[in-house]
């Protein structure tokens, strides 16, 4: 859309408002002022206006037409000041761009000043890189050297590998046949604790059994004391009584020897007097009865004397039956304590041998271990053969070799020294930290097989 020019616009309006009729006379004086006024830039501008054709018009065609002029000026009025509006809009967006323009030349300039800045830093650091790429490649060819004398390394490192895996194999040989008689030793172990149980069981039945028969022992023991004190209070009460009839018998028998003495003298006297027979007879009926009575008497104190002859042996046996018997409840009281000690001893010697075969199935899984140190650290000697030496090692709880000595040699004392010298470099050793295994391998043996 052109945009036309408000003055001409005014011209114009004004020109129209003077006089219709008088446009057609000064139509050509008009397009004379239009081209004077006006260049020709601004000509293409404006835009075009029908010919107004001469001819004659009534006032009221007039008017309608001069309203349908002025509205039509006032929408082009309208239509200059939404231009003139937009143009100051357009302005004030110029303004403002040039605004943004001067702050984008003002970072524009500042960002250049920090871009020589960077420049001139990165130059620094660009010199510094190149300082340091030259270093750099100093020190690769440093590395470079390195690196080839430690492929060099590698490949000693490999042929001691090779040397080291085929030891490594052998190793696992014995490893296998230790973990096979470690197998056979746990089986072994398994047995010998079924064992061990049964013992345990059988000694426990036999001890509950020891005990049934000791409390019986001592029951019966007590019974027979009691019997026994029974027994001696009822023979030592029967003593009494025969002891007292035995004292009224003997003193029956003073009793009757004194009248028997008596009637001797009487029969004396009447022999010596010459008196008739008939009392000397009677006299001696008498003396017979007296002496049967007297014989009787005496065996009956000799019965009763037999009789309780009888019945002391008959309490001293049962005395010596009953001491015998208490020997023999002594006797199975000390076997039984003698038996308990026998047990416990038993017991502490299995626990000792259970505690060892522990230890010394623990240490076992630590040989592998110790056997790989041991290697690692030994420096293989010039030796010709496949050479096997056996060590005495002693260590600390720490696993601190203390001392090495040679149990059986080699037959080569560099093959010899030179495996105690790796055992003394492996020290510390790897060992088992339960403390109770200590005193099982503080000194141990150790088996050492190399190639010259």
């Amino acid at each position: 859309m052109k945009i036309a020019n408000p003055s001409t616009f005014g011209f114009k309006s004004i020109t129209l408002a003077i006089g219709l009729h008088a446009i057609i006379a000064f139509a050509v004086g008009v397009n004379i002022l239009f081209e004077r006024y006006f260049p020709s830039d601004l000509w293409d501008q404006i835009p075009e206006v029908e010919s107004i054709q001469a001819s004659a018009i009534s006032e009221q065609a007039l008017e309608r037409e001069l309203e349908r002029i002025r509205a039509q000026d006032e929408q082009k009025r309208q239509e200059a000041r939404e231009q003139q509006r937009q143009l100051e809009i357009a302005e004030q967006k110029r303004k403002e761009e040039q605004l943004a323009l001067a702050r984008l030349e003002k970072q524009r300039i500042e960002k250049q000043k920090q871009i020589a800045a960077e420049q001139e830093a990165e130059q620094k650091r660009l010199a510094q890189l190149e300082q340091a790429r030259v270093e750099q490649e100093r020190q690769l060819a440093k590395m470079e050297q390195q690196r080839q004398e430690e492929l060099q390394r590698l490949k000693e490192i490999e042929d001691q590998n090779l040397q080291q895996q085929e030891q490594l194999r052998e190793l696992e040989e014995i490893h296998k046949k230790e973990a096979d008689e470690l197998a056979s030793i746990e089986k072994q172990q398994a047995q010998l604790e079924n064992v061990i149980e049964q013992l345990e069981s059988e000694r426990i039945e036999r001890v509950e059994q020891q005990e049934q028969e000791r409390k019986l022992s001592e029951q019966e023991s007590e019974a027979l004391k009691q019997r026994l004190q029974r027994q001696r209070e009822e023979i030592q009460e029967q003593q009494r009584q025969q002891a007292e009839q035995i004292a009224q018998l003997e003193s029956k028998r003073l009793e009757l020897e004194s009248a028997l003495e008596q009637m001797l003298k009487k029969v004396q006297q009447t022999d010596a007097s010459g008196e008739t027979a008939t009392p000397v007879e009677n006299a001696a009926l008498k003396q017979e009865k007296l002496l049967e009575a007297m014989r009787k008497t005496q065996q009956e104190l000799a019965n009763r004397k037999t009789t309780l002859e009888l019945q002391q042996a008959a309490l001293e046996e049962q005395e010596r039956l009953a001491a015998q018997i208490e020997k023999k409840r002594k006797d199975t009281e000390r076997l039984k304590r003698h038996q308990e000690e026998l047990e416990a001893q038993r017991l502490r010697v299995e626990a000792e041998k259970r505690l060892e075969r522990q230890a010394y199935n623990e240490f076992l899984k630590f040989i592998p271990q110790i056997r790989a140190k041991v290697t690692n650290s030994w420096i293989e000697p010039e030796v010709d053969g496949n050479l096997e030496t056996l060590l005495v090692v002693v260590v600390d709880k720490t696993g601190e070799v203390q001392s090495v000595n040679v149990a059986r040699t080699s037959g080569s004392n560099v093959f010899d020294r030179s495996v105690t010298s790796a055992v003394l470099k492996a020290s510390p050793l790897p060992i088992p930290k339960e403390p109770k295994y200590f005193p099982y391998f503080s000194k141990f043996q150790f088996s050492f097989t190399g190639s010259g």
